[in-house]
């Protein structure tokens, strides 16, 4: 089920790591009710084109992670919601899932496709410098 929600101003951030080591980026959104959840675009090679698609419907137009802002105001989202297991077992757990937006523009990655790439870590422009989240 979709739902309005407004990202939190200067929430994002780009440089975000699991326990386990992938790296992702992320934003808190504010849902209509008030609750605020975060959503998490991950930056490993299987999920990597759905962040993309996602950072863009928010305003991302390739500017290194460290220096953008979301540009979105109120966007539509899904809610996820996962049950928690070992030490947070009985606990449930919701998140952002999805993101859409109206946005004139917003279906364009290929900015994104030259800072990102299709796999995680240092991506390189095309003067072969690095790009820093």
């Amino acid at each position: 089920m979709w739902t309005t929600a407004t990202p939190k101003k200067d929430t994002f951030r780009g440089d975000g790591e699991t326990s386990k080591g992938t790296p992702f980026v992320s934003c808190i959104f504010v849902l209509e009710g008030g609750e605020e959840l975060e959503w998490r675009g991950y930056l490993s090679e299987r999920a990597i084109e759905r962040t993309k698609e996602q950072l863009v419907k928010l305003g991302w137009q390739g500017e290194p992670m460290g220096e953008w802002a979301v540009a979105a105001d109120e966007v539509s989202v899904t809610i996820d919601e996962r049950s928690g297991s070992g030490e947070w077992e009985g606990r449930t757990f919701r998140n952002i899932g999805w993101i859409k937006t109206s946005r004139a523009g917003s279906g364009s990655t290929a900015k994104a496709d030259q800072l990102l790439g299709a796999a995680p870590g240092s991506k390189k422009d095309d003067d072969d410098d690095d790009i820093q989240f």
